[in-house]
């Protein structure tokens, strides 16, 4: 098969019946088979922002006034080939900014500990089997690795099931609830993705009849967690949260422009900048446009 042969054949197809019919891709056949658990046509239709690397991390929409939620699904690394993966929403339920990481524990804690301070400490949920506590104790840590002092995560900020059990514990009951939430955040506009990556594994998450269950049919689900996990948090936000004062700039870009990648004319350190604008003042007319 060429592309001409391929163009030829798809020309008077509607998409949908194109890639169901002739899908040059595994996630494509699966979408189209009408197995996933959220819309497609909105997915497929999300106009993403272009992001910007904030040390490990990747920031869409830069910190503004307001009130943010996070998620966390952990991986050890290395094991399973899963990942740990941090969401940030807004209260408009737009991905701000993730992380992604395959590398150890401790080193995806300390990275998302510069992405949340970024957004002033957002309330956020952390998944605890396993690997969660590890991952909430080193966040209340007052310094890094490397032994830099900093401050420790605020404890108001960090969902806690009960007064003295951190961290979110998924069960049968609530994994369907929070992912039935996201689908229809998603479908009704009330979360709305800017990352690739993110928006990927959404079409690759839909029914499994041997398992009998909502899953990752092809891949990984960690930004789909994650994403239900954020997303659970916004619909949590305590009454008496207060974003605190922005968190001064620091640049965490240790790595060159080359090994980075990317957009490199996005100075998120420079609120002023011509992109830094551009990008807040496009998010806020997308927000608009749905209201």
């Amino acid at each position: 098969r060429t592309q001409i042969w391929l163009d030829q054949q798809v020309k008077d197809l509607p998409s949908h019946m194109a890639a169901q019919e002739y899908p040059v891709r595994e996630q494509e056949a699966f979408t189209a088979s009408g197995a996933c658990m959220f819309d497609v046509p909105t997915l497929k239709e999300m106009k993403l922002l272009p992001g910007g690397h904030f040390g490990a991390g990747t920031v869409y929409i830069p910190p503004a006034e307001g009130r943010y939620s996070a998620g966390i699904d952990t991986a050890y690394a290395g094991r399973g080939g899963d990942f740990s993966v941090l969401q940030v929403l807004d209260e408009r339920g737009q991905q701000v900014a993730n992380l992604r990481s395959d590398g150890p524990l401790e080193q995806f804690t300390d990275e998302a500990y510069k992405v949340l301070s970024h957004y002033k400490f957002p309330y956020v949920g952390i998944e605890v089997q396993g690997q969660g506590l590890l991952v909430i104790n080193m966040l209340r840590a007052a310094a890094f690795r490397d032994g830099t002092v900093r401050e420790p995560y605020p404890e108001r900020r960090i969902y806690k099931r009960t007064e003295n059990q951190p961290g979110w514990f998924t069960t049968h009951q609530n994994r369907e609830s929070m992912l039935g939430d996201l689908e229809i955040a998603i479908r009704t506009g009330g979360c709305v993705l800017n990352s690739d990556m993110t928006v990927s594994e959404c079409l690759s998450f839909g029914w499994n009849a041997e398992s009998r269950r909502f899953e990752a049919v092809i891949g990984h689900d960690d930004e789909v967690m994650s994403l239900a996990l954020a997303y659970q948090m916004l619909q949590k936000l305590p009454v008496e949260f207060k974003p605190s004062e922005p968190t001064p700039y620091v640049n965490f870009n240790s790595r060159s422009a080359g090994d980075r990648g990317g957009d490199d004319d996005v100075d998120w350190s420079d609120p002023q900048s011509r992109t830094f604008r551009q990008i807040r003042e496009e998010s806020e007319a997308r927000s608009a446009s749905r209201s």
